[in-house]
């Protein structure tokens, strides 16, 4: 089987394999990123529905006392 060999002395489909794997580990990182940025989000909006929540508890507590 004759492969075409590139200047750099690889041949194509080496090339393009290695193109392939290149672009898969990119990808892999994207999505450990979106992942990442997914789990700070849902921290973030746990920590604001908590504080939220204690506000909201407080207000009530403060209500029935007045009543």
């Amino acid at each position: 089987m004759a492969e075409n060999i590139e200047n750099n002395g690889c041949s194509q489909r080496d090339n393009a394999e290695h193109e392939g794997y290149v672009k898969r580990q990119v990808i892999q990182s994207d999505m450990k990123k979106e992942a990442v940025c997914a789990e700070t989000f849902r921290a973030i909006l746990y920590k604001d529905n908590n504080r939220r929540i204690r506000e909201l508890r407080q207000t009530r507590e403060h209500q029935e006392l007045m009543a």
